[in-house]
């Protein structure tokens, strides 16, 4: 065996080991580790039965979409335990190495792919070799963004300064007035679809500016004995206030086709922004990053690809993070 085999498997092994013991952690009682064995089999069982429903090119397409954000989801996590591994891992010397890098991440995208298959076959088994490709891409792909958005690391404290002057009430009404511009523009220069278009991209871009979370912020929270509500509340009133502006200005300017496209990118945005207030409080500093990221791709897969159970399964997640969540109050580890 190789010795970049050899220190693959190490690194495969360490992360194995802390996964295990992330699982044991989150699946404490046996309630949880019920809700599992019954819920994964039942949610796999409908979603079977709905794509079956499905003609031969909506299949490949379901299958484009699974592939795409499962491998997104695992180039991502592959990028993001290496970057671990690099920096404050005990196997720093191995990980530094470019060929175990390489063979580090081949060994996840390998895993990913091989998760994805089991379900494809279940959900698309008519459209596998659409699956893989889907996957491929975003294997590559996940890792490449995540590689690029690491490089903002070295200078984290610039990036806590930007996430507190989005806090401040000024800048959040100057974000929203600017959004609410657009759509006005949009209203009085552009045809109807294309001004649903812009009011759409006004607000998915305010998102990004208001949804962002502090992470170190929303775990000092819980060590301090905050409430789960009201570390959401604190966090979330940037984007109820988007929301309320914008849907009330597009339905005003534009019409009701454009109001729905508001209020669904902000309610999408507090979503992601209540699991990762929740997933920040509740998970270690280690593996906050990938579950966060391991849950946001397996629920966005879920509602693009098996919409019929995806609100049942975000209302799950949900209330098992907040459950979770308040567990951690007070707890210094």
């Amino acid at each position: 065996m190789s010795a970049a085999m050899q220190a693959c498997r190490r690194l495969i092994g360490h992360d194995a080991c802390i996964a295990a013991a992330a699982l044991r952690h989150a699946l404490g009682s046996w309630s949880d580790r019920l809700t599992i064995v019954l819920g994964l089999p039942i949610i796999l069982l409908v979603g079977s039965a709905w794509a079956r429903g499905l003609d031969g090119q909506r299949e490949q397409w379901l299958a484009l979409a699974l592939g795409i954000m499962a491998g997104l989801t695992a180039g991502r996590t592959a990028a993001e335990r290496l970057h671990y591994h690099r920096s404050d891992g005990v196997l720093a010397e191995l990980a530094l190495v470019h060929a175990n890098a390489i063979c580090f991440a081949l060994m996840y995208f390998a895993v990913g792919l091989a998760m994805t298959m089991l379900v494809g076959m279940v959900v698309a088994p008519g459209a596998l070799a659409t699956l893989l490709a889907g996957n491929g891409g975003g294997c590559l792909a996940g890792f490449a963004l995540q590689i690029l958005g690491q490089r903002r690391s070295a200078g984290a404290w610039r990036s806590r300064r930007i996430l507190q002057t989005m806090r401040r009430p000024k800048i959040v009404a100057l974000i929203v007035a600017v959004s609410v511009a657009a759509i006005a523009m949009g209203s009085q220069w552009l045809e109807q679809r294309d001004a649903v278009a812009v009011a759409g991209v006004a607000v998915a871009a305010a998102a990004l500016l208001l949804g962002p979370v502090d992470s170190e912020r929303m775990r000092f929270s819980a060590q301090c004995g905050q409430s789960t509500w009201l570390a959401l509340r604190h966090e979330g009133w940037r984007l109820v206030v988007l929301g309320l502006v914008v849907t009330t200005a597009a339905l005003a300017l534009i019409g009701p086709d454009a109001a729905v496209v508001a209020a669904g990118i902000t309610l999408a945005a507090l979503l992601i922004q209540a699991m990762a207030v929740m997933i920040f409080r509740a998970v270690s500093r280690r593996m906050a990053e990938l579950v966060f990221a391991v849950s946001l791709g397996v629920l966005a897969t879920a509602w693009l690809t098996m919409l019929p159970i995806a609100p049942v399964m975000q209302v799950v997640a949900l209330a098992w993070l907040a459950r979770k969540s308040e567990t951690a109050r007070w707890r210094l580890a």
